[in-house]
């Protein structure tokens, strides 16, 4: 997953119209798209992992340069240029792993000059799903991920909203999630990704189990996560920007860029993170363009997709 940039036109309450740029995580549509007969961009997306992977490359060449210093996270210039371009920032993520305020001091942590409310994640997807719906999930999520579900009642549970969570993924509560599902409870994804990318190497997603439970009761689960494009749509809602507008940079070719496309959007691949060799060979259409690195990404955006007038 990755995080982007959105660049949207807001109204600031007296009738007069600015424009602000935003870093959001989401993939882009290879659309017909130019600066002659397209809107501007209105929105660049990167996935979190995507700059987080960049930030370690980063820093491994310092180590590698320099091996007897001690290493100092080095600032992207890549990210700095979008901030000067006037994007506004937002990242969106499907990360169930943990909550959105750990997640914010990860980032910062790592020298990203980012705000809470610039963070979309698939949790709080999930969490408008649940208050719309007024049911009581049985929540198999990871218990750092819990408290962005703070105030949602969980006794008695009628629902069952399943995310990440290794800890979780034992027979005792997926056969309780299988029989509340049988007894009419609605199956909730948070996002059905077949794997993600860990320090020892790529490992079992969401998705297998999702899908297991689809299979062994006979029912199609909500997903609210990326690749849906209820996900991007509400996203964007609070951005006064159109899919057409706004583009993902990502390095899940299926979840970042193919759902983003399918939701209007430009997408760019990233060969960071979970890409594996052939991935943007695996969705139609292909990605609007494949990088080696982030800012790679963020400079093809700079020179060929910003509306500079």
């Amino acid at each position: 997953m990755l995080l982007g940039f959105i660049v949207g036109v807001l109204n600031n309450g007296d009738g007069c119209s600015y424009t602000r740029r935003f870093l959001i995580v989401f993939v882009f549509f290879p659309s017909v798209f130019s600066r002659c007969c397209s809107p501007p961009v209105q929105l660049v997306a990167v996935t979190q992992q995507a700059l987080v992977r960049q930030k370690q490359v980063n820093t491994k060449s310092q180590e590698e340069e320099e091996p007897n210093k001690p290493v100092v996270l080095r600032k992207d210039p890549s990210k700095f240029l979008l901030r000067r371009a006037k994007v506004a920032v937002k990242f969106v993520t499907n990360t169930t792993k943990e909550c959105k305020r750990t997640l914010l001091e990860r980032l910062r942590c790592l020298s990203f000059d980012i705000e809470e409310r610039e963070i979309f994640t698939s949790l709080t997807a999930a969490r408008n799903l649940l208050e719309l719906k007024d049911v009581r999930p049985l929540l198999l999520v990871e218990d750092s991920a819990r408290e962005d579900f703070a105030g949602i009642e969980t006794t008695d549970p009628n629902a069952v909203v399943i995310g990440l969570a290794p800890d979780h993924f034992n027979y005792e509560m997926l056969n309780k999630a299988f029989r509340l599902i049988l007894d009419g409870a609605p199956l909730i994804a948070i996002h059905k990704a077949r794997y993600y990318k860990r320090k020892d190497g790529l490992a079992l997603g969401p998705g297998p189990f999702v899908t297991g439970l689809e299979y062994s009761t006979d029912t199609q689960a909500t997903v609210v996560g990326k690749p849906e494009k209820t996900f991007f749509l509400e996203a964007l809602r609070d951005l006064n920007c159109s899919p057409e507008e706004a583009v993902m940079i990502g390095d899940d070719a299926r979840d970042d860029v193919g759902g983003a496309q399918n939701t209007g959007m430009l997408g760019i691949l990233v060969k960071t993170g979970k890409y594996r060799a052939g991935d943007e060979g695996k969705i139609n259409p292909p990605p609007h363009l494949t990088c080696e690195s982030f800012p790679e990404a963020v400079n093809h955006i700079l020179q060929h997709l910003l509306d500079t007038k």
